[in-house]
């Protein structure tokens, strides 16, 4: 290595940090210090030629120089340890940036990867930029295939499960182009499984878009218990007479038929024992006829 390759190989990180220091300095200190650095130099190159001259240093001009070194010298330690003092508290400063954006990513990762939901995010060229685990883990992909980060293949590769692919891509498009709207719909796959799909745009405090965010979520077991839940409500209002009490024996609910068989209301009888129907104003093949047209779920 030559000795330009050299002292480029020393300079050059020592410059790195100076340069962006000096730029920081008002224009006084940089006169200042050009000035007091030009002085010394000029001294310097004065006590040269007058020795190479004569042989011998002047001494007036000797102590004058001494003199003039002394307070450049001071000058520049100053403007120096002022300049150390402007990088240390760059240096650290830097370093607190550093230390809240890493707290900040790991906060949104351990947010993402611990979410209910399945998450893809895109940027503003569809192109992926995050997802988490449940969503490779739902639409049954392969790591390898989201590791490349394109979006065409993942795409597909979803769009081959859906029951409706062109309505299903038709949408995905149509929000592309809609930056600002955002979409929530359920999405029938050809396995059986229903997914509740959400999406919305990623934008900035002053509106700037950035991407879009989509959120899956398997609904199948929720969208079962909702069909036995309304089957059981259009049982429980048939034309026979019911009433529903808990593990006391505590009335509940009752449907329109009790209503009409016994005349009671629902808020008289809720909360009361279904003794509360053995008034004693009847006979008693009254109440079988009664209790036999009533069903009592426990």
């Amino acid at each position: 290595m030559s000795l330009f390759k050299k002292l480029r190989h020393i300079l050059q990180p020592v410059l790195k940090r100076i340069i962006p220091a000096l730029l920081k300095l008002t224009v006084l200190q940089l006169v200042v210090l050009f000035l007091t650095m030009a002085i010394l130099v000029s001294l310097i190159m004065v006590l040269t030629i007058d020795f190479l001259w004569d042989g011998r240093f002047n001494t007036e001009l000797e102590v004058t120089a001494v003199i003039v070194t002394f307070l450049d010298g001071l000058l520049i330690v100053g403007l120096l340890a002022a300049l150390l003092s402007e990088l240390r508290e760059e240096v650290k400063q830097s370093k607190r940036v550093e230390e809240e954006v890493e707290f900040k990513n790991t906060v949104l990762q351990t947010q993402q990867e611990t979410s209910l939901d399945a998450i893809l995010i895109v940027d503003g060229n569809a192109q992926i930029t995050s997802y988490n685990q449940k969503f490779i883990d739902l639409w049954r992909l392969s790591p390898q295939m989201l590791s490349a980060r394109l979006d065409a293949p993942v795409l597909q590769s979803v769009v081959d499960q859906v029951e409706n692919p062109e309505a299903f891509v038709a949408q995905v498009q149509w929000l592309y182009e809609h930056r600002n709207n955002k979409s929530r719909e359920d999405i029938q796959l050809k396995d059986g499984r229903i997914i509740d799909r959400y999406s919305a745009p990623i934008t900035g405090p002053h509106g700037k878009y950035y991407g879009r965010i989509w959120y899956f979520r398997d609904i199948t077991e929720l969208k079962k218990a909702e069909a036995e839940l309304c089957i059981a409500a259009t049982a429980f209002e048939s034309q026979e007479g019911m009433l529903v009490t808990d593990a006391n024996n505590v009335i509940l609910r009752v449907n329109n038929a009790f209503t009409v068989i016994t005349g009671y209301t629902a808020n008289e009888v809720t909360g009361q024992n279904p003794h509360i129907l053995n008034s004693g104003s009847h006979d008693a093949n009254f109440y079988a006829a009664m209790w036999e047209s009533i069903v009592v779920v426990n």
